[in-house]
Parts: C-alpha cells; sequence; structure tokens
C-alpha cells in the first residue's frame, strides 16, 4: 500500500486472512501435540484428547468435584457459572503452548516435548511436578476411577496454574472482563484491551474450538457450547458497543483494505512456523513468479526465527535465517 515508503519487508508468521471464527488455530495446535520434530506423538494427542473428554464429561455431571481436583478457588461456588467453566477450559488450553514452543527450553513442563513425556506417562505424578509443594499434595480417593490421561492433566494443571501464595487456580470471569474494561491499565488483564479492541474492529481471529475442526480440547458429546464464538462476539458488545453484525462487517472491511490472502504485492517475504497456529491465516505455498516468497519452517513455532540465534537451534531454523537474510540483501541490492 505504502511502496513509496517501505521498499521490501518480511511478514514473519503473518496472518493475514482476516476471519471471524478462527478453527484453523486450535486444529493447528492439536497437529502441533502430534508432531515428532518437536516431541509431540499421536499418543500425546489421543492422552490430551481422552483428558478434555472426560473433563467435559465430568463438569457436566459434578463441576464441583473436577474444582476439587484441580484446587480451583472455591470451586463450588466458582463453577456454578458456566461462564467460568468455560474460562477454566480455556485456561486448560494453555498448558499446550505450540504459539510458544521452545524446544531448548531448560525449566520444567515448559515446552510441547516435556509436556507430551508427562501426557504419555502412566503414572499419576510425574518427577517434574512431585518437585512442587502443590502437586506433592495426595490425590482424592476416588481418583482410583479416573483415567491416567484426566489424571495428568489434573497434576499438569496444579504444578503450573495453582497460585502458590493462595494455594489454588482462580478462574474468574467477571474479573477479566472487569479488568478488559478498565482503561487505566490498573487491574488484571487490562493489558489485553487494546488488542480485543483490535478483534472486534478489524480482525476477528476468535480460536474457537470444535471437534469437527480439529481442536484437541473440544469434549466429544458434552457442554457443545465450549469453544463457540458466544463468549468472544459478546465482549465486543459489552465493552464497545460494537455489535455481531458490525464485527462481520470489520473483518470483511480489513480484508477488502489488505487484500487478505489475494494481496497483491512484490518483495515481501512470508516465513510461516511449521507447528505456529497462525499459519492457518498466513500465506502458503508462494504467490506467482515468486513476487511473494512463502515457505514453512517444519518445526517452528511463532516468528521463531526472529529471536536470537543459540548454538541447540534446529536446522530448519539455521536455514530460514539464512534464506531470509539472501531475500533481503537481494532485494535491498534492487
Amino acid at each position: 500500500k505504502l511502496p513509496h515508503l517501505i521498499h521490501a519487508s518480511v511478514a514473519s508468521s503473518a496472518p493475514v486472512q482476516a476471519i471471524v471464527d478462527n478453527a484453523g488455530y486450535n486444529a493447528v495446535v492439536g497437529e502441533a501435540i502430534a508432531e515428532p520434530l518437536v516431541g509431540g506423538s499421536a499418543e500425546c494427542l489421543k492422552a490430551v484428547q481422552d483428558a478434555f473428554n472426560e473433563l467435559g464429561n465430568r463438569l457436566s455431571c459434578d463441576p464441583a468435584s473436577v474444582g476439587e481436583d484441580l484446587m480451583v478457588c472455591n470451586a463450588a461456588e466458582t463453577l456454578a457459572d458456566r461462564k467460568n467453566v468455560s474460562q477454566l477450559i480455556d485456561d486448560l488450553t494453555l498448558l499446550f503452548p505450540a504459539q510458544s514452543n521452545d524446544p531448548l527450553c531448560t525449566e520444567d513442563l515448559c515446552n510441547i516435548a516435556k509436556i507430551c513425556e508427562h501426557m504419555t506417562t502412566a503414572t499419576t505424578t510425574t518427577k517434574a511436578a512431585a518437585n512442587t509443594a502443590v502437586a506433592r499434595r495426595a490425590l482424592r480417593q476416588d481418583q482410583q476411577t479416573q483415567s491416567a490421561s484426566y489424571n495428568q492433566l489434573v497434576t499438569l494443571a496444579r504444578a503450573l496454574l495453582v497460585d502458590p501464595s493462595s494455594g489454588c487456580m482462580e478462574v474468574n470471569y467477571a474479573l477479566g472482563v472487569a479488568g478488559l474494561a478498565d482503561p487505566s491499565g490498573s487491574m488484571p488483564l487490562s493489558g489485553d484491551r487494546s488488542w480485543i479492541w483490535q478483534t472486534c474492529s478489524e480482525f476477528g481471529f476468535y480460536q474457537t474450538c470444535s471437534a469437527d475442526a480439529g481442536c484437541p480440547f473440544h469434549p466429544h458429546g458434552t457442554l457443545p457450547w465450549y469453544g463457540s464464538l458466544e463468549l468472544s462476539l459478546e465482549l465486543c458488545a459489552d465493552l464497545f458497543n460494537i455489535s455481531k453484525d458490525d464485527v462481520y462487517v470489520n473483518v470483511n472491511q480489513t480484508n477488502q483494505i489488505t487484500g487478505g490472502r489475494d494481496i497483491q504485492s512484490t518483495r515481501i517475504a512470508f516465513p510461516n512456523g511449521g507447528i505456529d497456529p497462525w499459519k492457518a491465516q498466513g500465506i502458503f505455498p508462494p504467490g506467482p513468479d515468486d513476487y511473494e516468497p512463502a515457505f514453512m519452517v517444519p518445526g517452528a513455532s511463532h516468528h521463531a526465527w526472529t529471536h536470537p540465534s543459540r548454538p541447540g537451534d534446529s536446522p530448519s531454523l539455521v536455514k530460514a535465517r539464512a534464506a531470509i537474510s539472501e531475500l533481503v540483501e537481494t532485494w535491498l541490492s534492487q
């Protein structure tokens, strides 16, 4: 749009096609959990699916008991609210870091490989989790009837989501909305307000979750309302007085202005990460005549090649940096 100002650019992991229902995001998360290049496996994906299926079954029958398993603060009262139940499941999905996966991280349970090792271990605790005060607590007696996958999800959540100071997991949808409604930036989540505004006024990108679309976290047969657009579109109306219909209009206008995947441009490179959920809305394969060179970086997360190089970087990441450098040098010489 501004060729007199910008000669060339690199659009790393760019989701160029705005969309309201971004079901592809969680579908790629499922692919990442099963990707051997980053320590995932089909066994791990099935364990995650089984765990969330059982989670859904239990939440539909006895949400208070699930809250006690996961050490949710004020479990019975909190999970009597369907919005808090949805928030809880959302929080649990964030335990599987496809977008931010770092193969070289050293902390416990910090990437897909370590989490998949945990999820596919038959015991109810891992060595990493057992080293925390929270996870050392004995599982409830009735957990003897629970599946190994569900138990692994429980111990994972206890290790990573329970606040050590309070001894419980805070799940409060209303508090989060209050933070988003605060323009001063003084409340929790208020820093996300500008992004929510952009989703309502420009991009959509709501990360829905349905089993039919390949989301690994949807509880099959139970909680059919989970992962829908309902809460996201409700936020637009509550926070910014932007109606559901206006969100769709805004997203269509964005694609008309930018061109979406049909962008008409030259000298823009589009590298995408192989396990980056944002690739679902990116450009691949490349455009005609190499005007818009696009390539996939196997095993890479969101714009991983923009991070400082490290000795253990994968060959595909090293190759991607070299390819981008060569492109930029060529364009700058023109």
